[in-house]
């Protein structure tokens, strides 16, 4: 087995892990914010996104 194929070898034995890793970790976020939400009334994400645009959207005369 010549270097390119061990590295093709390589490559398709590490992508389901890493998809299926990405998927399960956007799942248990997904999980977590349901239940901040339920259990404190306020979306952290969400907080920081509005913050965000509002802070980039104030006309500098606002300030």
């Amino acid at each position: 087995m010549d270097l390119t194929q061990r590295n093709v070898s390589i490559f398709q034995s590490w992508i389901n892990p890493v998809i299926s890793l990405l998927f399960v970790g956007s799942f248990a976020l997904g999980a977590f914010l349901i239940v901040y939400k339920v259990a404190f009334g306020e979306n952290p994400i969400a907080n920081a996104m509005a913050a965000a645009m509002q802070r980039e959207t104030v006309l500098p005369s606002d300030q």
